[in-house]
């Protein structure tokens, strides 16, 4: 019941699962670039990689969890699409070649 309840109360607009990505009310065409970043950094990314991409979030935002650098990248590549790929994150050299990557 709390996994429901958590669901419900929580504000995300979409998720991804193994059976690819949900859309909640209430989310535009956008949220699914999010979504999609999680999906690739999770079955693409190099454990290497993504100490390499996490660890240059963690310099710019000192305590930031794993789980939480990897919000603030799905929310970053959601507005690095929106941008038509214009815009790019001073100080972020690895997070802007993956970017360009995907």
């Amino acid at each position: 019941m709390s996994i429901m309840s958590n669901i419900i109360n929580s504000n995300a607009y979409g998720q991804f699962t193994q059976h690819g990505i949900v859309l909640k009310a209430g989310a535009d065409f956008s949220h699914l670039y999010h979504e999609a970043f999680h999906g690739f950094s999770q079955l693409f990314l190099t454990p290497e990689q993504k100490q390499q991409l996490y660890g240059e979030v963690q310099k710019l935002f000192p305590g930031i969890s794993p789980y939480h650098a990897e919000e603030k990248l799905a929310e970053d590549f959601r507005s690095y699409v929106k941008s038509g790929g214009k815009l790019l994150f001073g100080k972020s050299p690895v997070k802007n070649s993956i970017f360009r990557r995907i």
